[in-house]
């Protein structure tokens, strides 16, 4: 069925890049490791793990979160350090109100890529959150201590900052 949707639509769906991730039912815990699929004449092959559209596919949905979360924020710290040389960072580098449009513009859509199609849980939201604190206190070159008179952040997009800064 895919590869004459695919014939109609004119693209190539790859066989070597196609594998089989057999979800978990979610009431008895087991997968029907029976199920042989082909792609034209070769069969797919089963996979515990896929990524697609960058977002990396688990058997269970909490796996798919946890590597999805955990890739963001790879992801947005690699961003974070590759920014570091340009002076972004907090003592004598940009003003604290272009490091925070570029966190909005590039960082923030790093760090939440995916997460409309798959939903955190508490303790995912929790990893995110506690991240963009530490990467926003390190951008206003405040203390990593767990409460600053300084700054408050109110949620992932708002930052309230009570200091002052030299024009």
């Amino acid at each position: 069925m895919a590869y004459e949707f695919s014939c109609h639509e004119h693209f190539k769906v790859q066989p070597q890049n196609s594998v089989v991730i057999q979800i978990k039912d979610r009431k008895t815990k087991h997968t029907n490791s029976s199920i042989e699929l082909r792609l034209k004449d070769s069969i797919l092959p089963n996979a515990d793990k896929a990524v697609h559209l960058g977002i990396q596919r688990s058997k269970t949905d909490q796996e798919t979160i946890e590597n999805t979360v955990n890739d963001n924020i790879t992801k947005a710290r690699r961003t974070v350090y590759s920014l570091m040389s340009a002076g972004f960072h907090g003592n004598n580098g940009l003003d604290p109100s272009t490091c925070m449009h570029i966190v909005k513009t590039y960082i923030i859509p790093t760090l939440i890529y995916g997460l409309e199609s798959i939903v955190p849980d508490k303790t995912n939201l929790e990893k995110l959150e506690k991240f963009h604190k530490r990467m926003i206190k390190q951008i206003l070159f405040l203390p990593p201590t767990k409460h600053s008179r300084y700054c408050t952040i109110h949620n992932i997009w708002i930052v309230s900052d009570r200091r002052t800064y030299p024009s």
